[in-house]
């Protein structure tokens, strides 16, 4: 609990200090630090700034925290440095040291029973091998993360985790429990009045829906994720749920050209003004869709040159194959055959490509399974071999302990037989002494 409370105090103080410096000034005034722990944490601080930035320097004061923990002694500043590092490790896609981190997180920890980062660790760890499509690992760890933060009452961490497990069982086409899992977390996030995290659970219970079909849910749930996001001002959520509510005019029963074309055009608005890539590229691929479904050729090739100089800045070669396929339809429908034959060629490149990609990533996936299998095996092994050896060194001590016993139980009988034996030798020389005198006795007499 006093460690608890230090820890209050630092961050409180760190708050300040970051209220009135910005991050140069931080740099400049942490090696002034009176406190160690103060310290450390203000390396923290610095590490998640630079996460985002740049993860050299992030990975830079992650390791003068753990450094500076060691000194210190403090296996709780050193668990959360440990932590730290993970996450720098995650973003510079090193997941073996990453893990290795989060397992050393998790046993510091343990031992300090720090419970709130003991549940980090955790969750990070689930994670990273959800992030690795290890899905199986990644749903052992994530439960066992769930289990501790049912115990802790910890809701904001049951939410996360239910998001990820239902994002997995998205992934794997199990959308019953997809959809059940993005509810729970729902639940959880509306208690907490986390609006961000309301409509993100909103955004992706909708995708769920439309995966199944349910199109009267689809919608409502993105409906009611884009009022929040318009709330909160997120307009890159904005921007996607746009783009989502379009995809379910253009996917469901009854296409609603109108009715996609007004989402396309507000996503790509959205994207143009905040300078986002990805988004500018799924609206106007969207659109151009719709302009072909309406048989508007000259429009949609207004939309081919931002479209490709927006792939080009991307590397989605899943959506850049896409749209190369989408512009050949529209110079074919326009009567281009050239230009078609020109664009089918290099979505044809794009789409090889992308099979290379995803062959590579399967046998990846598979040596991976394998590796991880191999270990299992040894692992068991190792543990069957242990058991025997345990047998044999029980069954060995057991024969030893009744060799034992029968020796000492030999051993009292033959005492036992040897003082019988010499009871009676001197009882027998007894009589022979009594029979001696009585003899004497009555020849005297006579």
């Amino acid at each position: 609990m006093r460690f608890l409370i230090i820890i209050f105090i630092l961050i409180s103080a760190l708050g300040n200090v970051r209220a009135q410096l910005n991050l140069d000034s931080i740099k400049a005034v942490v090696n002034t630090l009176p406190s160690d722990s103060l310290k450390v944490m203000t390396y923290f601080e610095l590490v998640i700034a630079y996460n985002r930035l740049n993860y050299d320097s992030a990975l830079k004061y992650a390791q003068k925290a753990e450094e500076l923990s060691k000194e210190n002694g403090s296996k709780h500043l050193l668990a959360r440095s440990n932590y730290r590092n993970a996450t720098v490790y995650i973003k510079r896609d090193e997941d073996e040291l990453a893990y290795a981190e989060l397992d050393t997180a998790i046993t510091l920890s343990t031992q300090v029973r720090d419970s709130m980062m003991l549940l980090s660790s955790k969750i990070e760890q689930g994670r990273l091998s959800k992030l690795n499509s290890n899905f199986d690992r990644a749903v052992k760890e994530l439960f066992s993360a769930l289990e501790l933060a049912e115990i802790m009452e910890e809701k904001n961490a049951q939410a996360r985790i239910k998001n990820y497990l239902a994002s997995i069982y998205h992934y794997q086409s199990q959308y019953d429990l997809s959809i059940r899992y993005y509810t729970e977390a729902l639940s959880l996030v509306r208690e907490l009045n986390f609006k961000p995290g309301i409509s993100a659970l909103l955004t992706n219970l909708g995708e769920t829906y439309l995966r199944v079909k349910n199109y009267d849910s689809a919608i409502f749930y993105q409906r009611q994720a884009l009022r929040i996001k318009s709330e909160i001002g997120d307009k890159l959520g904005m921007g996607r749920v746009c783009v989502n509510m379009a995809n379910f005019f253009v996917d469901s029963n009854s296409p609603n050209p109108d009715s996609s074309l007004y989402y396309y055009q507000k996503g790509l608005a959205i994207g143009r003004e905040i300078k986002d890539t990805q988004l500018k590229a799924q609206s106007l691929y969207g659109l151009l869709q719709v302009q072909f479904m309406k048989e508007s050729f000259n429009e949609a090739k207004g939309i081919v040159n931002e479209l490709i100089s927006a792939l080009d800045s991307l590397n989605d070669l899943n959506l850049a194959s896409k749209s190369y396929e989408q512009i050949s339809l529209v110079y074919a429908g326009s009567g281009d055959i050239e230009k078609a034959l020109e664009y089918q060629a290099k979505g044809k490149i794009l789409s090889d490509s992308l099979l290379s990609n995803e062959r590579v990533k399967l046998s990846q996936e598979i040596e991976a399974k394998y590796q991880n299998e191999a270990k299992q095996r040894a692992i068991d092994l190792l543990e069957s071999e242990n058991e025997l050896q345990e047998l044999s060194i029980t069954k060995s001590r057991n024969e030893r302990n009744g060799l034992i016993v029968l020796s000492i139980v030999t051993l009292l009988a033959l005492v036992l037989l040897i003082n019988l034996y010499r009871i009676k030798q001197k009882a027998n020389q007894k009589l022979r002494a009594l029979d001696r005198m009585k003899t004497s006795f009555f020849e005297n007499l006579s």
